[in-house]
This record gives structure tokens, sequence and C-alpha cells, in this order.
């Protein structure tokens, strides 16, 4: 089974700066891509780090294009984020969609001195109808399915080709919990831990949940699991404004986290970490590795409780 590590690099509010949610650098220390590049190659990991290009519009292509830059001399995989600023990517219409592709693909180009094979839209706002878009850049792969969230929920947890690109979704997984959350958004109109469809988040989920998870991924014949972050996932953005202290910035249970699973992935028979890039490689390159992940399960784990409690106190009742 591939793991694949993708992290969105974006700022998380208008007022937060986009080097301080991406490098996110504190009294000489850096909290962001970099801290996350250290943990993973500590263990011989790399990971997708998918850009807001969009973000290029708030504060500068200098600031999007010296991010993609840092990633790509770390030997990273760097892929193609947009959050349109004031909408969402599946309702601009298609001349803007292509404008804002087109910049996006000649931003990375510019900063990694390659061309972007895959693309995330913000929010998962991605429909069937833009697929033949991104083809037309260049890009063979969309990583926006997150069923029931994503316009574009055609799988689950599996691989499949739409249209000549393959989809690859985020992975989640159902709690026990899930009818309550369904029914607490139903009632509250809200959106809270997308109706119980868990990503598999670094910040989402506790360690015992996420090595739980990732064996029932493993023992049901998935093949792949798309594990998620942020840029900004090792801090709290919101104290950011509020001038705070460092040690109320950093998450340092987050950091801990996110350790614990590499070292645990690293230990882990059946399971091999790749980048977006390489997985894109394996199946476009072996008829084999592309039937076999075209045709693995797609199985979508239950647990009782996998999930950290205080983001899940703070989804339902803070936001």
């Amino acid at each position: 089974m591939y793991v694949i590590f993708t992290i969105d690099c974006e700022s998380p509010d208008d007022s937060i700066g986009f080097e301080e949610s991406v490098i996110a650098s504190f009294q000489g220390k850096e909290y962001g891509v970099g801290l996350i590049c250290d943990i993973l190659e500590e263990k011989g990991f790399y990971g997708s780090f998918f850009i807001d290009t969009g973000a290029e519009e708030i504060f500068g292509e200098d600031a999007v294009v010296g991010a993609v830059n840092y990633i790509a001399k770390r030997n990273h995989d760097v892929q193609l984020h947009i959050h349109p600023n004031g909408n969402e990517f599946c309702f601009l219409a298609d001349n803007e969609k292509r404008e804002m592709l087109k910049k996006g693909c000649e931003i990375i180009g510019k900063g990694s001195g390659e061309s972007p094979k895959a693309f995330r839209a913000g929010s998962y706002m991605m429909d069937e109808k833009s697929i033949p878009i991104l083809r037309d850049f260049g890009i063979i792969a969309d990583c926006s399915n997150f069923l029931s969230v994503s316009p574009l929920s055609i799988t689950k947890n599996r691989v499949k080709i739409v249209d000549g690109i393959y989809e690859i979704p985020v992975s989640f997984y159902r709690l026990i919990l899930s009818p309550f959350i369904s029914f607490f958004n139903s009632v509250s109109k809200r959106n809270a831990f997308y109706g119980g469809n868990c990503k598999i988040d670094i910040n989402w989920m506790n360690i015992h949940g996420l090595k739980r998870v990732c064996k029932k991924f493993l023992l049901a014949g998935n093949s792949l699991i798309v594990v998620f972050l942020h840029s900004f996932s090792f801090i709290k953005w919101e104290m950011i404004k509020n001038n705070a202290p460092l040690h109320s910035i950093i998450r340092e249970d987050v950091i801990e986290r996110l350790k614990s699973f590499v070292n645990f992935l690293k230990n882990e028979k059946g399971v091999e970490v790749v980048t977006v890039k390489e997985f894109l490689n394996l199946i476009s390159n072996s008829e084999e590795i592309s039937k076999k992940v075209l045709s693995a399960a797609d199985y979508v784990p239950i647990d009782f409780w996998g999930i950290d409690g205080k983001q899940l106190v703070s989804s339902l009742f803070f936001r």
C-alpha cells in the first residue's frame, strides 16, 4: 500500500502573510513547511506540497514563487493548489479557470523548474466538467475528490480514471459518532467534520486512530492512503493575530504526532511512502501497478474513536 503526504500550502486568513503561514518562522525557527520536511526527511520520506498560487493576488507573486523554490530546493514534490480570491474553483467561468491554471503553472514552473502534474482545488471545490481543462495544461491527476464534500464525489478511497485524468481522492474514514455529527449538522446548519467523513489528517486525528485506521486500510487491500496536512498545521494561526507568545502559538502535540506517525510508517510492513509525482510515474509506466491500483478495494474504515478531541469540540461548537 502506498502512502502520500499531501500538504496544502496557503494562508488561512488574508490578514496573515503567505510566508507566515507557509514558512512560519518564529524566533529564528521554522514551524511550517521546513519543519514538515525535516520530520519526513529524517525517515527518508518526501512530501507533496500543493501551493496555493491564487494567493499571489493578495500577497504578490514573489512570496508564492519563493515558497515553491524553497520546497523544490529540498527535493520535495511541488504541485498546484488554487483558492480563487472570493470564489470557488468550480464556480468560475471556463476562461477564468484557464487563466488561473495558466498563471498557477507558470508560478510553479518559475519556482521549481517543473510544470505541475497534479491539481487540488481549494476547499475540494472541483467538478467533473472542469477535468478536461486540466489536461490542456499537462496536468494528469486531480486530488480534489472528497466524498460528499467535493462536487466531484465520484469515488471513495480508490484511485479512478475520469476523462483521462487520474482521480486521487482525499482518504477518509467514518466515526461511530458520524450519524450524530450528521444530525448535529442538519439541525445547526453547520458542516462540522464534513458530516462525519473524517480526513486522514494530522490535525484531526489522534495518533492511536492514525495507526489503527492505517492498519485497517492495509488489511482491506486498499492501494493508497492520502495523509493530509496544512503548511500551518503546527501553529494556532488565530493566535498570531493576537500577538500571543510563542508557546501559545506552536502546537507541539501535533508536531509530536507527525513524528510518531512517520516513525510508525517507517516500520510498518507493506507500506511505501511516495510523493504524488512518484505515484504517477509508477502507475503511468507500469501496467501491472496501474491495474493493481485501479482495481484495489474501495474500503471506508469505521473507527470507534480516532479523532483529536480538541479538534472535534472546536469543529462542533466554536466555528
